[in-house]
């Protein structure tokens, strides 16, 4: 806080659950003080004898905000318009509604529980409401701390910096994609030239990356949004699977794999595009095309390495400096955020990406004898915490059909196995996968 900024007041609302909720409240408002924030509790500021309820409809009242700490059993009493928090939500129900249509948040919710589903669990007046999580207990001085940036405006992800416009002209055309638009079917010189055009964008980009060391600074995806929408064309018209293999292999020969910090860009590309044709395979239902593309030997640096290459080698610079900058382990969190940003304007959509990536990380499993090491792993882009495989797993289609036995029998050359008992006696040694959160283990291959 400045010098010269205005304290603030907060009154802290929450239901006396039991002795370990009202302790862990009170350690809360205890982190804002230290954190400059002027807290109301009743414990501290409300008199013996006093009249309760006119106590803290003065506190709602004169507070510039309201901080509700709410568990199910406040949800609960406040839906139900009962005792204290029933009668104290219904003057923070009206006071939200009125101030949400003048745009003055002055009521901020932590939410301490999750239902079933995983979403948060809240009062019903306040179900849209952009809430703080404090579910995990660990977490609590980080949160007071996102807490109290808010309230004193200053938020841990603030709005980057409005960079110079490019020189536009510069820029390479991409001339091969213009005539890969007017063909059905792309023939291997017109492959090469569309590697040379993206090999040029690629270098331009990582440049680009390059210049921004700031955390604070974020990269601008959309070239690179772009550029997936030219592979959409090319993977839709290439004459065999090896071809966007053969693609990807001279990307990852244009890393410089003695500096982590070059080639963000390319790096990006070269992960998002191979997982997009697992996905467009999946989506086409042609189970030759993935076993070409999982089976392609890549050549770098005159050796033999298959495609777990790309998760080794395929991680930007700039998410590994910005968790360590800000002490946080939440690199694929950040990983698929990006994802999912350079996703949203083209066909393919984060939920079949992401189910791609499940896919990957399984066959990698079955395809290794041992537990897979760091050099030949598959890696879900998935939260711990808050995980977007539990988000999406209704949506999720081939995986499901992992039911059935005709869909693992036409995997099984491409798991390198004979017959269905083989697959069955495998899939009993492998533990914790992914997909055993969309479909159970006993399940797989259960149906004719």
């Amino acid at each position: 806080m400045t010098n010269n900024q205005k304290r603030k007041q907060v009154f802290i609302s929450y239901a006396h659950t039991n002795e370990n909720h009202k302790n862990r409240v009170k350690d809360m408002a205890k982190e804002l003080l230290n954190q400059g924030v002027d807290v109301i509790l009743d414990i501290w500021d409300f008199e013996k004898g006093s009249d309760l309820n006119l106590e803290m409809e003065k506190a709602l009242t004169n507070s510039d905000l309201t901080l509700i700490i709410g568990d199910k059993y406040y949800v609960d009493k406040a839906n139900n318009r009962e005792d204290g928090v029933g009668k104290e939500s219904i003057i923070l129900s009206d006071h939200y509604v009125k101030n949400l249509k003048k745009k003055d948040y002055r009521i901020l919710y932590a939410f301490t529980e999750k239902d079933d589903m995983g979403a948060p669990i809240l009062p019903n007046y306040m179900l849209a409401n952009n809430s703080f999580d404090m579910t995990n207990e660990t977490n609590d001085f980080q949160t007071a701390e996102e807490i109290a940036r808010t309230v004193y405006g200053f938020p841990i992800e603030q709005k980057p910096k409005l960079q110079p416009i490019p020189d536009f002209s510069e820029k390479n055309n991409m001339s091969s994609i213009k005539k890969i638009k007017k063909v059905n079917k792309i023939d291997n010189k017109l492959v090469d030239e569309f590697i040379e055009d993206l090999k040029k964008e690629l270098t331009d980009l990582d440049k680009e990356y390059k210049k921004y060391q700031d955390i604070h600074t974020r990269r601008d995806f959309s070239r690179i949004t772009t550029l997936l929408k030219y592979w959409e064309d090319v993977v839709s018209k290439v004459n065999k699977a090896k071809d966007p293999a053969k693609i990807l292999e001279q990307l990852l020969n244009t890393l410089d794999l003695n500096d982590k910090s070059n080639n963000d860009a390319t790096r990006i590309f070269i992960r998002l595009s191979f997982v997009y044709t697992i996905a467009y395979a999946i989506n086409m239902d042609d189970i030759s095309f993935l076993e070409d593309l999982i089976k392609y030997d890549y050549t770098i640096e005159n050796r033999e390495v298959d495609y777990t290459i790309i998760n080794r080698f395929c991680n930007p610079f700039f998410i590994q400096t910005e968790i360590y900058e800000k002490g946080i382990l939440e690199y694929k969190a950040l990983y698929s955020d990006i994802e999912e940003k350079i996703l949203r304007d083209i066909d393919v959509n984060i939920v079949e990406i992401l189910e791609a990536d499940v896919f990957l990380n399984f066959i990698t499993l079955f395809n290794n004898k041992k537990s897979p090491s760091f050099s030949n792993e598959w890696s879900i882009l998935d939260s711990t915490i808050f995980s977007k495989v539990e988000k999406y797993k209704n949506s999720f289609k081939y995986l499901k059909s992992f039911k059935r036995e005709k869909t693992i029998n036409q995997l099984l050359p491409l798991l390198n196995m004979d017959n269905l008992q083989e697959f069955i006696e495998k899939l009993e040694t492998i533990e914790n996968n992914k997909l055993f959160l969309i479909i159970k283990k006993e399940e797989i291959a259960s149906q004719k």
